[in-house]
C-alpha cells in the first residue's frame, strides 16, 4: 500500500508540474493579444467535460453536503482557492526561468505549515519549518545566480 501511495504521489506531482511547464510552453509558442483569464477558462472547461461525466458515472449523491455552510465552503475552495489560485499561478509560471518554477513548486509544504500555524495556531516544529523552507529559498537564489552569470554581458556597442 505505501509503495503505491509513493508512486501515485509522484505521478501526480510530475503531471502538475509537466502541466505548468506546457502551459508556459504554449503561452510562448502561441502568443495571443487575449489576456491570460480571458483563455484560461478553457482549462475549467476541459476539467468540467472530464469531472462531471464521472461524478454522473461514478459519483454518490448521497455524500454531497447538506448544510449551506458546507456548500459555501466548497464554492470558497473551488472559486477562490482553486480556480483563483491556478489562474495566478500559472500565470506567474509564464513570467520565471524553468529552475525557479520547480523549487517554488516545493514551496506549498512550508507555506502551508505557516499558513496552518498563523491561522489555527497549531503547533508546528518550527525548527524543521525554517530549516525547510530556507533550503527552498536558498534554491531560488541560486537558480537566479545561474540566470545572471549566464546573461550576456552588454558589451559597449549594445549600450
Amino acid at each position: 500500500w505505501s509503495s503505491d501511495v509513493c508512486s501515485s504521489d509522484l505521478e501526480g506531482k510530475f503531471t502538475y508540474a509537466a502541466g505548468q511547464v506546457l502551459y508556459k510552453h504554449l503561452v510562448a509558442r502561441h502568443p495571443s493579444d487575449l489576456p491570460h483569464y480571458r483563455r484560461f477558462g478553457y482549462f475549467y472547461l476541459g476539467a468540467l467535460a472530464v469531472a462531471l461525466p464521472a461524478f454522473l458515472m461514478f459519483g454518490k449523491a448521497n455524500f454531497l453536503p447538506e448544510a449551506p455552510l458546507q456548500w459555501g465552503v466548497l464554492v470558497f475552495l473551488g472559486l477562490v482557492s482553486t480556480a483563483l489560485g491556478m489562474y495566478w499561478w500559472n500565470k506567474g509560471a509564464c513570467m520565471v526561468n524553468g529552475g525557479t518554477l520547480a523549487v517554488m513548486n516545493n514551496l506549498h509544504v512550508p507555506v502551508g505549515l505557516l499558513l496552518n500555524l498563523l491561522i489555527w495556531n497549531q503547533h508546528e516544529p518550527l525548527g524543521r519549518l525554517f530549516l525547510g523552507g530556507s533550503v527552498i529559498l536558498a534554491a531560488v537564489w541560486i537558480s537566479r545566480l545561474g540566470l545572471r552569470s549566464s546573461a550576456p554581458t552588454a558589451s559597449p556597442k549594445n549600450q
